[in-house]
């Protein structure tokens, strides 16, 4: 077991481009820029001594859960239950802005629910979310085994 997951690890981590942090002259960077808004574009979740890398969206919810990760040291910790078979969802530090639309969620993605809820899907459901990310590479039977069959403690950072 504890091979697999090292392989899974191996390989989600071979496959995930990176981008180094750089600045410029003008005071901005790759993670924020000088007007405050901050250049949403790739998150890596960590459970389990597994990591995940996931794309982002651009828009509020977004930016805005990236500046409670810069807030809280650049990482911060939530527990999420397993609920359904599809999802795993906890309570975020506080309320993100968000922009509910009935979605049809596929196994990777990553929502803002009820705007202060983070979800990590790990099947499909059809419900009113707002979209932050999804995970690279997603597979369900790769998401168990990287999180686990229950609850876990997940880390966000960017």
């Amino acid at each position: 077991m504890k091979c697999g997951l090292l392989l899974l690890s191996i390989l989600l981590l071979s496959c995930a481009p990176t981008a180094p942090i750089s600045s410029s002259g003008d005071g901005a960077s790759s993670t924020g820029v000088a007007s405050g808004e901050i250049e949403a574009k790739t998150m890596r979740i960590i459970a389990n001594g597994n990591e995940l890398r996931a794309n982002m969206e651009d828009n509020e919810s977004t930016q805005a859960l990236y500046r409670m990760i810069q807030e809280n040291g650049g990482r911060i910790s939530v527990y999420l239950e397993a609920y359904g078979g599809f999802e795993k969802w906890g309570p975020l530090p506080y309320a993100l802005p968000s922009n509910d639309v009935s979605y049809s969620a596929v196994c990777g993605d990553i929502l803002l629910y009820n705007d202060a809820n983070i979800v990590i899907m790990v099947g499909d459901n059809s419900w009113s979310y707002t979209k932050l990310g999804h995970i690279e590479n997603a597979s369900r039977e790769g998401l168990i085994e990287a999180l686990g069959e229950g609850d876990v403690e997940v880390t966000l950072t960017i």
